[in-house]
């Protein structure tokens, strides 16, 4: 959740951090962690179902709190996420009726779902692995549910009602997906590794007929009118057609690459085919070949749906953890609902017009998603979202008029937006997987780095187009570009940790620095200051230094924790480095000086060195992106943005309490005084927190002047709290910002 409070006090001493006992500094603060998509939401979403008498989407998501997400497919908006008692989701129906929601879940069991009251209602255990399932309903009385278990060859056949057992069918090897015509009483079964498809009396619940389809058939649909079954070959890049009266294949037509499920517009009798590998759905007629295709998220895996009434198609995407909708008619109008976010590369904004305090707004690409989410961190919410396309590997922003640009890989395009609109403004093509980019303000110029390609796009913005690609060697995988424009050099990272050093006017390679053999360099920063180059290297757990003049290696530091991100503040002379959960800075003399943990997993990062704040990019495992906002302090005495008032007593001391003699604040210099402002604060709020901003002890409000404090490590509730660091902090009791905090003590407590 957005948390209001401010936080004053970052880390102290951690055993797990980058800091030596004897070098322990810790001033980096945690002002806010943003939410970037519901923390509730369900993520890794496989399943599909469209219930047309209500027009609701049903997505069963492997993942999260909610692992049922309920879409109102008039509006592509949630309507609500309902939490699941069966491990990993995946194979999902909705009754003819609408009023049940039927869940496989891989892990062991069958939900079933009241659709009214949207919880759930039986939960029936299952020793096995339920992969997908299917509703028989010839009468009400009569519904059955047949649920394939991939790991033993079989079929249950369940009560609908209560989930009950009634029986159970041998079919193929592993049997991934099931269909139904309830006209014929025919339930039909894709067994993958059999290659087959096994036929089903509904009314006797045995096996009738084994047809042989092509390879690997992941998925299987029916057209009950035209008494056609359709099935997703996973390696022949093909659909069979099998006619349903005489059970053989009477067709295959070619698709996409990977086809993994599809699903029939019953009253157009359409085909729709998500393919995984070639990330777009294949559009057929029922006896015809393809005749369009649509580009969907990534990893189109779980599942397809088709509300035939609204003429709308839902389309799952796991790995970019959203849904694809798209309408059946021309125009085929997209939309795509998000789950989770996945940020990526973190760049700043223009500041809002409104905003006086002059922040910056701050751009955070989705990275396995389409989207660039455009936040403002001083109200935490989120301005606009922009649409690249898949997948934005890097983004930068001109800072002068707010054209941001973005590396988008799947489409190996640069894509040029108005981040006050939103819109694009171009898309202009470059090479093979682009992943780094780099804007050249001086001479309007954009340097794209491009995978696979193993080469560099120079894009001149004035001319409109891309004027040299600069090639590498042929396997050194291109990835990041940074600019250092005083002295007109271009900068490329690439595998093998190599640095490329190019002259900024004739791109002409002008020397190759080799760093370590086998490394994967991941992103580069530069400091236009002191002429230096900062190059991570996420495997090697290490970030290189190097003279921009000499191109000679001036430090290598150790970084344990997977370093994979880097961005430079020139006014303070340090940079960061996000590794794992930590963002460490480092020193003008190529130490570190001081590092947060922060709450999840971080990637990107972005300085802003006109407030002293760095932006990062993080992934909470349950609940999906956050941006953290962090202040930076250190080295400089400045006030923090927007305090004038409230210094900390001199000199600076570190308060050591133990559990048997409390230590009285103030009697060795540790008082606070407090110059309140003139902005109607009359009052401050005292009290002791923990790192993760929680109130421990609260002390009275206090006027200005100098208070002594005692604390004896207690909390509110008179419980003793275990030994770290926390910090003595008071803030204005005016709307809490940034703006009235007023000062903050370190405080470390041992027992």
């Amino acid at each position: 959740m957005h948390r209001n409070l401010t936080y004053l006090l970052a880390i102290l001493f951690l055993s797990t951090g980058f800091l030596p006992a004897n070098n322990l500094r810790a001033e980096m603060i945690l002002l806010n962690q943003i939410p970037l998509n519901d923390p509730d939401s369900g993520y890794e979403p496989w399943g599909v179902a469209a219930s047309p008498s209500d027009h609701r989407i049903y997505v069963a998501c492997i993942h999260g709190a909610n692992a049922l997400m309920v879409i109102d497919a008039l509006s592509d908006s949630v309507i609500a996420g309902v939490p699941i008692t069966g491990l990993f989701p995946h194979g999902i129906e909705a009754a003819p009726a609408g009023d049940k929601v039927y869940i496989a879940n891989y892990g062991g069991s069958v939900s079933i779902v009241d659709t009214e009251l949207l919880e759930e209602i039986h939960h029936i255990p299952l020793d096995g692995s339920p992969m997908d399932l299917c509703v028989y309903s010839p009468v009400a009385a009569q519904s059955k549910l047949y649920v394939v278990d991939k790991a033993n060859a079989r079929v249950w056949v369940l009560d609908a009602e209560d989930g009950s057992l009634l029986t159970t069918i041998s079919v193929g090897n592993y049997p991934w997906d099931i269909c139904v015509i309830e006209s014929t009483h025919r339930v039909y079964v894709a067994n993958l590794s059999d290659h087959t498809v096994s036929v089903i009396n509904a009314m006797t619940d045995a096996v009738i007929a084994t047809i042989p389809v092509g390879s690997y058939p992941e998925g299987i649909a029916a057209d009950p009118d035209l008494n056609l079954i359709y099935t997703a070959d996973r390696d022949d890049n093909a659909i069979s057609v099998i006619n349903g009266a005489t059970n053989t294949v009477i067709a295959t037509q070619p698709v996409g690459e990977k086809p993994r499920h599809l699903a029939v517009d019953l009253l157009t009798h359409t085909i729709y085919v998500a393919n995984s590998e070639s990330y777009d759905v294949s559009i057929l007629p029922s006896m015809g070949s393809v005749e369009g295709t649509v580009s969907v998220g990534l990893c189109p895996y779980g599942g397809i749906a088709v509300d035939p009434v609204l003429g709308r198609v839902f389309v799952t995407n796991i790995d970019s953890d959203d849904m694809t909708v798209f309408n059946t008619s021309e125009p085929r109008e997209k939309a795509t609902i998000r789950f989770q976010v996945h940020p990526g590369s973190v760049t700043l904004g223009l500041p809002l017009n409104d905003n006086l305090s002059n922040d910056h707004t701050v751009l955070v690409a989705d990275h396995f998603g389409n989207e660039i989410l455009h936040v403002d961190p001083a109200s935490g919410s989120l301005i606009r979202v922009l649409e690249p396309g898949y997948a934005p590997s890097d983004i930068a922003t001109r800072l002068t008029d707010g054209i941001t640009v973005a590396a988008v890989k799947q489409q190996d395009e640069l894509i040029l937006m108005d981040w006050a609109t939103g819109l694009p403004l171009d898309a202009i093509a470059v090479g093979d997987e682009p992943f780094g980019v780099a804007i050249r303000e001086d001479i309007n110029r954009v340097y794209v780095t491009n995978n696979v390609s193993c080469d560099m796009s120079v894009y001149d913005a004035d001319s409109g187009r891309v004027i040299d690609t600069v090639p590498f060697d042929e396997g050194y995988v291109a990835n990041d570009v940074a600019i250092n424009e005083t002295t007109n050099r271009i900068y490329v990272t690439t595998w093998w940790a190599w640095l490329w050093v190019l002259d900024g006017t004739t791109h002409h390679v002008i020397d190759c620095v080799t760093l370590h053999g086998f490394c994967e360099i991941n992103q580069i920063a530069v400091n236009e200051m002191r002429n230096l180059i900062y190059v991570v290297a996420l495997n090697c757990d290490v970030v290189w230094v190097v003279d921009g003049a000499t191109h000679d290696i001036v430090a290598a530091i150790n970084l344990p924790g997977y370093p994979s991100a880097i961005t430079v503040n020139e006014k303070l002379q340090r940079a960061y480095v996000t590794a794992g959960s930590w963002l460490v800075a480092i020193g003008p003399n190529h130490t570190i000086e001081d590092q947060i943990l922060l709450p999840a997993p971080v990637n990107g990062c972005a300085a802003d060195p006109w407030q002293r704040k760095i932006f990062v990019g993080g992934n909470d495992a349950e609940e999906g992106g956050v941006l953290f906002e962090v202040w930076d302090p250190d080295p400089s005495d400045v006030p923090a943005p927007g305090i004038d008032t409230g210094r900390i007593s001199s000199p600076s001391i570190r308060i050591i309490f133990s559990s048997a003699q409390p230590a009285r604040i103030g009697s060795s210099g540790g008082a606070m005084r407090f110059l309140l402002d003139a902005n109607g604060l009359d009052l401050v709020e005292v009290g002791i927190y923990d790192l993760s901003g929680r109130l421990v002890q609260h002390f009275d409000d206090c006027a200005s002047g100098t208070h002594p404090f005692v604390w004896d490590g207690r909390d509110i509730r008179g419980n003793s709290v275990a030994s770290g660091v926390y910090y003595l902090a008071a803030r204005g009791l005016a709307p809490v910002s940034v703006h009235n905090i007023q000062d903050s003590k370190k405080v470390l407590l041992l027992k």
